[in-house]
């Protein structure tokens, strides 16, 4: 389905990764279309990929296709697992593919201190890490990553308020609660919508932001009381934030789209309970600039891949 493209960097240019650490072989588990543009990626640094969890037909030419998780990790340096990571009973994130499973003896597998690549990590994930001292790397938490997936993420919000309220945007009160990545690519689009955008945000510093660019800004405390009034409300922050208290209180058609890592920080049960449209959409980039995403992973990912293994290849000499 997806080749390689042929090499053209050139060797003396020290951009190159290739060059510094060839051959290394990296593990890829799960995903959907996003890893597959970044295996074509890492294919291009040099990298020797092995995957589980896709079909053979669907991987790039030069893919090693595996039978199992433990296939895979077998001598691998480097383990990439989705963004949306594993799941408490070790069910790692597919879309359409193998049934994938990641047991507590695959990771045993692999050497001290092997990277592992993930985008946000449940409890499950990081004990069994840290049991066998290995490097997990949140990329979610990455500011490089994080900022560039923001601009996917607000794109995808809009057009789900578009597709799910009853209302049209334009003069529409809406409230973003926090005013982090996600909060920052999104309120100025809404804006330009004619959306009327408004602010609740726990910390100073971040309010002060929203509202030198502009914004209306609510106190965190009251904005329980703005919300009664919104058309849409987007939550980013992920935490316990919307709770059945006041979601009794919002108007039938108030829609929810809560943008925060799964499982949200909306009462879910609540707002179906009272008849609130609610919507969990934590990893947009995935499902609406999948290919986009994808690219970003792809140049993103060997700068850290290099900087781990030089990081273990310090600590061993």
């Amino acid at each position: 389905m997806f080749a390689a493209k042929k090499n053209t960097k050139d060797p003396k240019d020290p951009k190159n990764l290739n060059f510094h650490i060839p051959k290394i072989k990296v593990a890829v588990l799960g995903g959907d279309l996003r890893e597959t543009i970044l295996m074509v990626g890492l294919l291009e640094y040099g990298y020797q990929v092995y995957a589980f969890a896709h079909a053979p037909e669907e991987l790039p030419e030069g893919v090693v296709f595996c039978e199992n998780v433990a296939e895979a990790l077998q001598n691998a340096q480097v383990v990439i697992l989705p963004m949306p990571g594993v799941r408490e009973n070790g069910i790692i994130y597919t879309e359409d593919g193998l049934p994938c499973y990641l047991e507590e003896n695959d990771l045993a597998l692999l050497e001290w201190e092997t990277p592992i690549l993930v985008g946000v990590a449940s409890s499950y994930l990081k004990n069994i890490t840290q049991k066998y001292g290995l490097d997990l790397i949140l990329l979610a938490d990455r500011d490089d990553i994080a900022i560039a997936n923001a601009v996917p993420t607000a794109e995808g919000a809009i057009a789900l308020a578009i597709e799910k309220s009853p209302y049209v945007l334009d003069r529409a009160l809406i409230l973003i609660l926090g005013f982090g990545r996600v909060g920052q690519a999104l309120a100025p689009k809404l804006h330009a919508l004619g959306a009327d955008v408004v602010i609740a945000n726990r910390g100073s510093k971040r309010a002060d932001l929203a509202s030198g660019q502009g914004f209306n800004l609510v106190d965190w405390d009251h904005w329980p009381q703005i919300a009664t009034k919104c058309k849409v409300i987007y939550n980013t922050i992920p935490a316990d934030v919307i709770t059945e208290a006041q979601i009794s209180q919002f108007e039938k058609h108030t829609l929810i789209i809560d943008l925060a890592a799964n499982p949200g920080g909306t009462d879910f049960t609540a707002a179906k309970k009272y008849g609130i449209r609610a919507v969990l959409a934590s990893g947009l980039p995935g499902k609406v600039a999948p290919i986009t995403a994808g690219e970003l992973m792809a140049r993103l990912y060997p700068p850290i891949i290099e900087e781990k293994i030089a990081e273990k290849r310090r600590n061993r000499s």
